[in-house]
């Protein structure tokens, strides 16, 4: 009798002893997925920017972390601070992982003492991976002229940038980085939005010169063509056909003969290569 129910309080207690490991898992998982959604679904960049602080900047954060989470210690155990002071080497180098839950409270003492350049570096990725995009269709017949579709161009990757909507993750990164401060945060957008502006000005500035030479090109050399710029996340294709009129605009890809294999990446493709070599059987010649 006295062997049953120490066997059953044994069973009991390691039954206990593993739904509690169980529901400390979970807690860990749920609060690591809080912490990721709250700065905006990549959080391995800002945990590299807290394990590269320079020395000072991280004994600010510390402290910091200290007045806010210490607790009376008992029986030896360390304080948040003291804990996160000796463990910080093993949650840099990846020995020991970091809970959710102590990521969170020390991920949300840095913004408040970030220069605003780091800001802008820790949004940069998230931008990169976000940010406007758009494709367009400029069919153009041989009676246009370059300008005539030029600022149709201009327009529209303009109104691109001005109608895009933050999505969630980028919003999240905004919140979190700006510490719930709202003149911060639109400060912040608007530095990425001018940068779009400055990218798409840029861009097509350094790519229409080519544009218009290769255009001069075009009636000597083949019937149709097609020229790809890329500025940031926006495609504009330009379908130049000598049985064409005038110049048409589109969202959607005009049903056509062309089958184009140019690509941009950040810069102008040049799709009369071998024109001239080839003569009417050029790189890009379309019957």
């Amino acid at each position: 009798m006295s062997s049953y129910n120490s066997s059953r309080r044994y069973s009991n207690s390691r039954s206990y002893s593993s739904s509690s490991g169980r529901s400390r898992a979970q807690q860990h998982i749920r609060e690591a997925e809080e912490l990721s959604e709250r700065l905006g679904g990549s959080d391995e960049d800002v945990k590299q920017y807290f394990f590269n602080l320079p020395q000072a900047q991280l004994n600010v954060i510390l402290t910091e972390y200290g007045r806010k989470h210490n607790r009376p210690t008992k029986n030896g155990i360390p304080n948040a601070e003291q804990y996160a002071r000796q463990t910080f080497q093993r949650w840099a180098s990846g020995e020991r992982k970091m809970s959710g839950k102590v990521a969170g409270r020390l991920f949300d003492l840095l913004p408040p003492k970030m220069p605003l350049s780091d800001k802008y570096r820790l949004i940069d990725k998230l931008w990169k991976r976000h940010s406007p995009r758009s494709n367009l269709y400029v069919h153009v017949g041989l009676d246009a002229h370059v300008n005539d579709f030029v600022g149709d161009i201009k327009e529209h990757l303009e109104k691109a940038v001005v109608s895009y909507t933050i999505p969630a993750p980028l919003e999240a990164r905004f919140t979190w980085i700006s510490s719930g401060d709202v003149s911060v945060k639109q400060q912040l957008l608007n530095h990425f939005l001018h940068q779009e502006h400055q990218l798409i000005s840029q861009g097509l500035d350094a790519k229409m010169p080519i544009l218009i030479e290769n255009f001069r090109q075009f009636s000597q050399n083949t019937l149709r063509l097609s020229e790809t710029i890329t500025v940031g996340g926006h495609s504009v294709e330009i379908l130049f056909d000598k049985t064409q009129n005038g110049v048409s605009v589109s969202k959607t890809r005009p049903a056509s003969h062309y089958t184009s294999s140019s690509s941009g990446s950040g810069c102008f493709s040049v799709i009369l290569v071998a024109m001239t070599l080839f003569g009417l059987c050029g790189f890009y010649m379309f019957r």
